[in-house]
């Protein structure tokens, strides 16, 4: 299996999936949204290597501005970048 590469934000992300289904939602309990958070956490630690945005920062504002995009989605092409790696999409 390849090596898994994201930014931090991905367990905010993952995070803010669960906080949806839940509260706005309606799918999840609170005692299931709770659990489900501590279980991505535990899994993302071990499946996903991660990279801080601050470090990528600056290099993401070029970036995004050479390219007409947001910073956000810049992040992940300039460490994409600098790891030398290919960007997938899982959706």
């Amino acid at each position: 299996m390849d090596e898994w590469i994201s930014l931090e934000l991905v367990y905010y992300e993952v995070a803010n999936a669960i906080w949806k289904k839940y509260k706005k939602l309606k799918i999840i309990g609170r005692k299931e949204a709770y659990e489900a958070v501590d279980k991505a956490l535990d899994t993302l630690k071990y499946l996903i290597k991660t990279y801080p945005y601050s470090e990528l920062l600056k290099e993401s504002f070029k970036t995004a501005e050479e390219l007409n995009i947001t910073v956000y989605d810049a992040a992940y092409i300039t460490l994409a970048k600098k790891l030398n790696a290919k960007i997938h999409n899982i959706r």
